[in-house]
């Protein structure tokens, strides 16, 4: 096979070459049929995975382009830069850490799940969610978008802008069809609109429902397919200061993580906020 080996280089040297091509075409001549068809087979199984490269790229950029972000605009965040020794209990801090990272290996793995990053203000929920982020583009295909709940209400209630209600319709779509969706400061929003009980509204509501309805995709082998990331800073149950008293029942079903194996919960860390 080094007639074959010889043939590619020249192939792969420079084809946008007119010279190239045909001296590489020279080369092909003398090769087997065998050799041909196997030669003919990788170039395609290269065509195919720079397309298919190419268009995840495009894919990112679009989910990435359409995250709606809060008031400190677009953020980045890392495992490495997670530092148990800010905190008192470092023991708990470092914890966190480590089963983050594990809970982001299994997802680039392909479990579809629901995970709850859960505490009070200031602790490092959103800063950890972006780490799984990171750590989900930096090792893995899958699409992430990240939604700031309390934005995307506004958008959502902006109900005479026409332009903002499109986007807000899209926006809609892409959440629905994105691999790893991340909903910050879920239930936050929930109090907005004169609601002083701290339910959702009813646009609301009827939002997420849709969104976490079809999010409950599965493959053909009933294994599901999507992720959802949510952090808040309110318990699931309890009062009305809880997103089962926010949102109905359904959507926290379809959302919301049961499994303590699917939570990280933040209590005992102290907000590093200055």
């Amino acid at each position: 096979m080094d007639s074959l080996s010889t043939a590619v280089k020249k192939m792969d040297e420079d084809l946008s070459s007119v010279e190239a091509y045909k001296k590489a075409k020279e080369h092909l001549s003398g090769l087997t049929p065998e050799e041909k068809q196997a030669y003919i087979k990788m170039r395609e199984m290269k065509v195919d995975q720079e397309a298919y490269l190419k268009m995840m790229a495009t894919k990112r950029k679009t989910f990435d382009t359409w995250s709606v972000w809060g008031g400190s605009g677009r953020q980045k965040f890392t495992f490495d830069l997670w530092d148990p020794s800010q905190q008192s209990n470092q023991a708990k801090a470092a914890e966190l850490k480590l089963h983050a990272r594990k809970l982001a290996k299994r997802i680039i793995d392909g479990s579809g799940i629901n995970v709850l990053l859960a505490g009070k203000a200031g602790t490092g929920k959103t800063a950890m969610s972006l780490a799984m982020v990171e750590a989900l583009r930096g090792y893995s295909d899958k699409t992430v978008m990240f939604v700031s709940t309390i934005a995307l209400s506004d958008k959502i209630h902006n109900f005479y802008d026409k332009q903002v209600q499109e986007q807000v319709s899209y926006t809609k779509k892409l959440m629905k069809e994105v691999d790893v969706l991340v909903l910050d400061d879920f239930g936050s929003e929930a109090g907005g609109m004169g609601n002083t009980d701290k339910s959702a509204s009813e646009p609301l509501q009827k939002f997420f429902f849709e969104v976490a309805d079809a999010r409950q995709a599965k493959d053909e082998f009933g294994k599901r397919t999507k992720t959802n990331i949510v952090t808040t800073n309110q318990k699931i149950t309890g009062g009305n200061n809880s997103l089962e008293h926010s949102y109905h029942e359904k959507i926290i079903s379809r959302l919301i993580a049961k499994k303590e194996a699917n939570q990280l919960i933040f209590g005992g860390m102290e907000d590093l906020r200055e």
